[in-house]
Order: C-alpha cells, then structure tokens, then sequence
C-alpha cells in the first residue's frame, strides 16, 4: 500500500515553464503547450484525469508518459501519409514539434 501511496505523490499535475522566447502557453486537460517564438511547440503530458470535461482531483501515474508513447507511435506509422515533425520523443512527459508556417 505505501508503493502506490508514494507513486501518487510523484505525478505531474502541472507545469509552469518559463522558456527563453517563449510567446505563450496554452493549459489544457490534459496537455500543456508551450509556444517557443511561432517556431516550436513544447507539449507536455500531465498526468492529469478528466471527465465529462471536468479535471478529477486525482492524477494517474504514469499517464503522461503512456499517452506519449502512444502519440509517438501513431506518428511514426502515419508519417509517410502526413508529414510530422516531432523530433524528440525520449523525454517521455514531452514531445517537441516544428511548426510549418
């Protein structure tokens, strides 16, 4: 029982970055966006649970990272039919994009 006790303690609700450049931030339900100059876009993943548009007290561990993989994932295997430009995927709560202007 203290395992998850522990575990629950150590997942991102938020993010308040402040990058150099930074234009904006955009705070979703699930997902922070943070513009970098109209040229990069920083997503990170909380760990955040909503429902019905409601954001639950509680976070799930992990959450993040496993909707970033995923994300990752079905990039890769779509790229040949729509161009991507997600190019760091090892942090596993942050993904980054190019911006196509």
């Amino acid at each position: 029982m203290q395992l998850s006790i522990i575990n629950m303690m150590n997942t991102i609700n938020e993010t308040n970055f402040q990058f150099p450049n930074q234009k904006s931030v955009y705070k979703g339900k699930v997902r922070e966006v943070y513009n970098i100059n109209n040229e990069l876009l920083v997503m990170i993943a909380s760990d955040r649970l909503s429902a019905f548009d409601v954001i639950l007290p509680r976070q799930i561990p992990f959450k993040g990272q496993i909707l970033n993989q995923i994300a990752t994932k079905m990039m890769k295997e779509t790229e040949d039919l729509v161009p991507n430009c997600c190019f760091l995927t090892r942090y596993f709560y942050c993904l980054l994009f190019l911006l196509w202007v």
